[in-house]
Order: C-alpha cells, then structure tokens, then sequence
C-alpha cells in the first residue's frame, strides 16, 4: 500500500514539473482531434 503512495507521488511531481509543455501538447492534439472530427467527446 505504501508503494502506492510513493509512486504517486513521483507522479504529481513529474507531472508539475511537466505541466506547461504537456498542457500545450494536450490543447494542441484537441485542437487537430476536433479539426479532424474522428475522436468524439463524451463530455
């Protein structure tokens, strides 16, 4: 249980790190997942 915790851990860290370069990776594959229409959102 406890290695759960550590590796989630390690996660959230890497992914504050992280989160300017992935959130503009991520806005940009939405941006070309809407222009081409193959990928719905179930939102």
């Amino acid at each position: 249980m406890v290695i759960i915790f550590i590796v989630e851990a390690i996660i959230a860290a890497v992914q504050n790190e992280t989160w300017d370069d992935t959130h503009e990776r991520m806005k940009t594959l939405e941006e070309l997942f809407d222009k081409t229409r193959q990928f719905k959102k179930f939102v």
